[in-house]
């Protein structure tokens, strides 16, 4: 079919066919395109992702308050590690849950960092590739405004429904009417970072997690698997914060 600039049937075409084949033409054209302008996009296929952390596999990170504006302040920055300790633990209805030990550090300029205290994580991959947390909005709200909701599997990487597709990660109330929605950015991003000793590039995913007053992004990357970094926006109201990793020590590469 020979379409002008703006996508119409050009008259002089249709004029050089016969009557007897011009009514036919035209209306095989006609629904031809409202078909093609009726189609609806092809959704966007699965993303192969691979979360699965080895015990002993360790991160460390910084970390920083953002202020109002969404920069850093100096001034707070800490180190915290997650060390993987075990990935066949079954929990609070899943199985094969990968067990993290996140120790915090008060970091100073001057001497050693000094261990302030140890919290546990909690992370499933599903059999399609899929991310779960538990417990990621929980902490997230009680840490920007004192917000208590109960703890639930989030699901923080949906990797099965693929780029520019929604999905729902949690809710921001224990009622569980208050939706947070994820979605894959198109393009991936690089994330410069030591890995056993060498500095290195990696590929990441990024995640945008959304809700009213909530903005939070996440770096996501499975060679080697790890969450390179995560950035929770300020609001007027409330100061955002950004991890960001400073070294990955793999057992398996």
């Amino acid at each position: 079919m020979v379409k002008s600039q703006t996508g119409r049937v050009g008259l002089r075409r249709l004029l050089g066919v016969s009557v007897g084949v011009t009514l036919p033409y035209v209306m095989l054209l006609f629904l031809t395109g409202c078909r093609e302008d009726s189609a609806s996009p092809a959704p966007s296929p699965g993303i192969s992702f691979s979360f699965k952390l080895t015990p002993g596999d360790y991160t460390r990170y910084n970390n920083w308050k953002l202020n109002e504006y969404g920069s850093t302040i100096t001034t707070s920055r800490f180190r915290d590690s997650w060390t993987v300790a075990d990935t066949g633990r079954s929990y609070k209805g899943q199985v094969s849950v990968t067990v993290i030990i996140d120790s915090v550090f008060d970091t100073s300029s001057t001497g050693p960092d000094v261990l302030k205290q140890i919290d546990t994580l909690y992370f499933h991959l599903s059999q399609n590739g899929d991310v779960e947390q538990y417990g990621f909005l929980a902490s997230l709200l009680k840490r920007r405004d004192g917000t208590t909701v109960n703890p639930r599997w989030d699901r923080i990487g949906g990797f099965s429904v693929g780029s520019l597709q929604s999905w729902i990660v949690g809710y921001a109330d224990t009622g569980g009417t208050q939706a947070v929605v994820g979605r894959i950015e198109e393009q991936p991003d690089y994330v410069v970072t030591n890995v056993n000793g060498a500095q290195t590039v990696l590929l990441a995913y990024v995640i945008d997690i959304d809700a009213p007053d909530l903005v939070v992004t996440l770096w996501m990357t499975d060679t080697p698997p790890a969450l390179l970094r995560l950035r929770d926006e300020s609001t007027q109201t409330i100061t955002g914060m950004m991890k960001e990793v400073e070294l990955l020590r793999p057992v398996s590469r």
